[in-house]
C-alpha cells in the first residue's frame, strides 16, 4: 500500500480492515489476479512505514527496480490496494 500523509491513520486503519472483511472469503481462492490466497494472516506492505522515512535515501536506487516499493510489489505478484479519499 502506498499511502497519503494527509489522511489520518483511524481512517488507514479502517479502510484495511474493510478491505479484509470484504475480502476474506478469497482465503481459498487459487485465483492469483482476484488476490487469492489472501486472509487476515496475509502480511501487507505499507510503503510509509517500511522505508526509514529519516533515511530514504537508503531505499531510493538508481535503478528504480532495486528499490523497496519494486521488491514489494514483486513478492506480492502486483497486487495492490488503493485508498482514496473520502471526496
Amino acid at each position: 500500500i502506498s499511502h497519503w500523509w494527509g489522511e489520518s491513520v483511524y481512517d488507514f486503519v479502517a479502510c484495511i480492515e474493510q478491505f479484509v472483511r470484504d475480502n476474506r472469503w478469497n482465503a481459498d481462492d487459487t485465483h492469483e489476479r482476484r488476490g487469492g490466497g489472501m486472509s487476515v494472516d496475509t502480511p501487507i506492505w505499507i510503503c510509509a512505514y517500511a522505508n526509514n522515512q529519516w533515511a530514504l535515501g537508503e531505499d531510493i536506487t538508481e535503478d528504480p527496480r532495486d528499490s523497496g516499493f519494486s521488491r514489494a510489489m514483486e513478492v506480492a505478484k502486483g497486487r495492490t490496494l488503493t485508498i482514496v479519499d473520502k471526496e
